[in-house]
């Protein structure tokens, strides 16, 4: 059987629901008759009914006492002029008795006055305790609902009863279906998730005003019946990361606030063993040592008219060696800057160290940067190690995402910058370092300051140079030059000859709003590429990102969804985990992780 049913509340319109659902061979529905608290022991009573169809006080009462999504049979103008036609045939006093959600379009009911040249009153019967009062209307013919008229005729009053049209029965149906859909695919992504959490080797807890509302087996398995207390002691201290022993072995665990529209929805937490946490940052520090630290951009590198006055700024910026401090939204090129700046510098031969900040989580980010000395802490490596200020000894340290640096760790950065020394953890002598420091962010300067994100006194140390980089949509003219560039560059490393862009593929991408700037144009090029034939003109549908329209349910998705930001947060700040690792771990896009990105990060600008 369907997982819809409608309950309608009376005889005619129980009879018409059912000579439409046969006209459509939809039997499978199931079809029940009942109005108010019948009704609702009836729907108290079904089993595997998703979504419920039925019409007036009785789809209100039932919205109000179930948790089940209503669709309520909506009443056309059509319809109320049909009754109220019959009505005037035994006078001109009409009076509408109705629920809201009959009667809740004053103008409609206007323009009835209009057309029939009549007064119309409006009414609920049902809501009048006393129902002496009803004697005022007597000289009235009601048009209603079920149960007004039902009222309205157990008191003598002349009445007729609404009746709804065929087209609003479909109507109601495909709203239901529609509903349906979106909740069983919900369903299904809920279920996706949780299990991908539950392969996850670290703890996750989410709790929101009800309690606990997801806890993985990571977690279950190390805290088990103790998640509360953890939980309380956590909120107690007012602290976002603390550690705790469970039986041999210790846990980090740090907490992560969830956000809908600047309210709090939620708590997501992490738990996570020290030992594996102290495994990633060894993993980082190889990879640096892997990667090697050099810049491979040049300023031949950079494309666009709409940058030739900031390139030749930066030009200049090259041959000093003081701190330059870079602002442009996520895509805009500050990295492609940073190293075409260094490769144009007396530092060319140097290192050129860059490190997303916000990539590292935070209890690592000072050893990274500062290095440490033997057993500075429990798990430091025998013979300690070198920090990233020290790898970039005469050359240049990019620091992007430096504002998720955190405030009491910019400190000693300011520090090493006027000073020209840094000092490792553990240690006590000064260690001296030629570094040219050029550092990023994606968001307001002046916002993260005055929210205590940056520092100013280190805000002004950096902004001694400064460049601002525009978004791809306030430079359209470049869109085509870095197309047909992107374009080449695929082509060779795809092995694949294309016919090029049609114009009207070319006419789109310049009009198109590309949220991800020239990441977004590069990767939804590269993905042309690889999807088009050989031989073939590059049409709109490989470049511009299809629209999805997701119909709204009356389900509540902000449990999923923040949970599913929440895991891309942790994942994001996971060094040994890259973006695409990522898409393909959750099984999304790459537009999709950047868009909830772009979310995560405007949802802490709101919060800063």
């Amino acid at each position: 059987m369907s997982k819809i049913a409608f309950i309608i509340p009376n005889q005619d319109l129980f009879k018409k629901v059912r000579e439409t659902l046969s006209a459509i061979d939809r039997k499978d529905i199931n079809l029940f008759i009942g109005d108010l608290y019948d009704a609702v022991n009836i729907a108290k009573k079904l089993k595997d009914v998703e979504v419920i169809i039925s019409r007036g006080g009785t789809a209100q009462l039932l919205s109000k006492e179930l948790s089940l999504p209503i669709v309520n049979i909506k009443v056309h103008l059509m319809d109320i002029l049909v009754a109220t036609q019959k009505a005037m045939k035994h006078g001109e006093k009409i009076l509408f008795a109705g629920f809201e959600n009959i009667f809740n379009d004053v103008d409609m009911i206007h323009l009835l006055e209009d057309l029939l040249k009549v007064k119309i009153e409006r009414v609920n019967f049902y809501s009048i305790k006393n129902k002496k009062l009803l004697d005022k209307w007597k000289d009235f013919i009601v048009v209603g609902d079920t149960v007004n008229v039902r009222i309205a005729q157990n008191y003598r009053l002349k009445s007729y009863l609404i009746q709804s049209s065929k087209e609003a029965i479909l109507e109601a149906l495909e709203k239901a279906e529609e509903i349906l859909r979106v909740k069983l695919a919900e369903r299904a992504r809920y279920s996706e998730i949780k299990h991908i959490i539950d392969q996850i080797n670290f703890g996750v807890v989410y709790l929101d005003r009800r309690g606990i509302r997801f806890i993985n087996s990571f977690a279950k398995n190390v805290i088990g019946n103790s998640v509360n207390n953890v939980i309380k002691e956590l909120e107690k201290t007012g602290e976002e990361e603390k550690l705790f022993s469970f039986g041999q072995k210790k846990y980090y665990i740090s907490a992560y606030k969830t956000y809908v529209d600047q309210s709090l929805m939620g708590t997501f937490y992490s738990l996570r063993e020290v030992s594996e946490v102290q495994k990633a940052e060894t993993f980082v520090r190889r990879q640096y040592h892997k990667k090697g630290f050099y810049a491979k951009y040049t300023f031949d590198d950079i494309i666009g008219k709409g940058l030739s006055k900031i390139k030749v700024i930066a030009m200049k910026y090259a041959a000093t060696d003081a701190p330059i401090f870079i602002y442009g939204e996520s895509g805009t090129g500050k990295e492609l800057f940073a190293q075409s700046i260094h490769n144009a510098s007396m530092r060319k031969d140097g290192p050129f160290v860059a490190v997303n900040c916000g990539s590292l989580p935070k209890e690592l980010l000072e050893s990274e940067l500062f290095g440490y000395v033997e057993g500075s802490f429990t798990g430091a490596l025998s013979k300690g190690k070198q920090g990233l200020f020290e790898f970039a000894h005469r050359g240049t340290l990019f620091l992007d995402e430096i504002d998720q640096i955190p405030i009491e760790s910019q400190g000693k950065i300011l520090r090493a910058i006027e000073e020209g020394e840094i000092l490792k953890i553990g240690d006590n002598k000064l260690i001296p370092v030629d570094v040219r420091i050029i550092a990023a962010t994606n968001k307001a300067p002046e916002l993260l300051i005055r929210n205590n994100y940056l520092r100013f006194d280190l805000y002004s140390r950096l902004n001694v140079l400064n460049l601002f980089l525009p978004k791809l949509s306030e430079r359209k003219g470049d869109i085509e030059e870095l197309a047909w560039h992107f374009l080449k560059i695929f082509e060779k490393k795809y092995r694949k000859k294309t016919k090029g862009f049609a114009v009207k593929t070319l006419d789109e991408m310049k009009s198109y709003d590309w949220l991800g700037n020239v990441r977004e144009l590069r990767n939804s090029i590269e993905r042309a590429v690889i999807l088009i034939s050989p031989d073939r003109e590059i049409q709109p549908t490989y470049i511009i990102p299809q629209k999805i329209n997701i119909p709204k349910a009356s389900m509540n998705l902000s449990l999923i969804d923040n949970i599913e930001n929440a895991i891309i947060s942790v994942l994001l700040q996971t060094p040994n985990i890259s973006k695409k690792e990522i898409t393909q771990v959750l099984g999304i896009s790459r537009t999709y992780l950047w868009k909830k990105i772009k979310y995560l990060n405007s949802q802490d600008q709101k919060h800063i």
